[in-house]
């Protein structure tokens, strides 16, 4: 299969992921019950996707316990940026996250993957030195921002190799594999917040509609990255998951006002091609 597949997807999925994000951003609140508001939200459509499968299928395989592993992590995904959107500029959290998580992967996945090729090291060393420059373009005092992408790229590079090994080594099916994992995300923090559930009511009214969006494109641009995870390297599909950048900074200035600096400008154009290069 031709490496322009898996991009394909990936492009596709930027353009979803950076929607969702910006309403993450956009939401101006660091509190883990939004989490758990979108991830309740989502849980009817899950469900019917799991009993839809089940009745299709009959089998989950390893997707039950593999969704678990992966429960946590973009549980712990999912926290995190929430937090980081909350103290810093979209336009530095996104491409700092985007540009670094890739790299992380990379290096942890030598051990079991194939070797990035020449033109694969090319995109890693675009890719660094954008984020070494949109970080060093923050305006924002004592780079907080770029901290926090750090941070968010290091949750994003854990289920990035987890979800690899799910897709090519346990070859679980995408839809009960992201609908197990989507719902026991939702059982996890509602027990983490059982101390607040007179809360739950009250924020499913005031948040549900600013949730529903989130709900559906969160997993939705993960599917086709998963899809893409299929036919692509882990490295591969994480460098070229940098187009994100692109998309994730045309909504921060576009639709959150943000100016990034010259620097971060440059930044993000080198990351650009870092994505694009990763195809060869």
């Amino acid at each position: 299969m031709s490496q322009m597949t898996p991009l394909l997807l990936i492009a596709a999925g930027a353009v979803l992921h950076a929607w969702w994000n910006y309403l993450v951003k956009r939401s101006g609140s660091d509190d883990v019950m939004f989490v758990w508001c979108y991830g309740i939200v989502s849980l009817p459509l899950l469900a019917m996707a799991l009993v839809g499968w089940l009745l299709h299928d009959g089998s989950l395989g390893p997707a039950w316990w593999a969704g678990v592993v992966s429960m946590v992590l973009h549980t712990t995904y999912a926290v995190v940026l929430q937090k980081a959107y909350a103290r810093a500029d979209m336009s530095v959290v996104y491409p700092v996250s985007r540009g670094l998580a890739p790299v992380l992967v990379t290096l942890a996945s030598l051990a079991w993957a194939t070797s990035p090729t020449r033109w694969g090291w090319t995109a890693m060393v675009l890719v660094i030195a954008g984020s070494a420059c949109v970080g060093g373009g923050e305006a924002s005092p004592g780079g907080r921002g770029a901290v926090w992408g750090v941070f968010v790229a290091a949750a994003t590079a854990s289920y990035t190799l987890w979800d690899a090994f799910a897709a090519e080594v346990l070859h679980v099916a995408v839809i009960p594999y992201m609908a197990l994992s989507g719902a026991g995300q939702s059982l996890l923090l509602t027990g983490v917040l059982w101390r607040r559930r007179g809360e739950f009511g009250s924020r499913l009214r005031s948040d549900g509609l600013r949730a529903l969006p989130i709900s559906l494109l969160a997993p939705l641009s993960y599917a086709l990255v998963i899809l893409a995870l299929q036919s692509g390297t882990p490295s591969m599909v994480s460098t070229a998951r940098s187009l994100n950048v692109a998309v994730g900074s045309l909504f921060a200035i576009l639709f959150l006002r943000e100016r990034p600096s010259r620097t971060s400008w440059l930044g993000i154009g080198l990351i650009c091609c870092g994505a694009i290069v990763s195809a060869f």
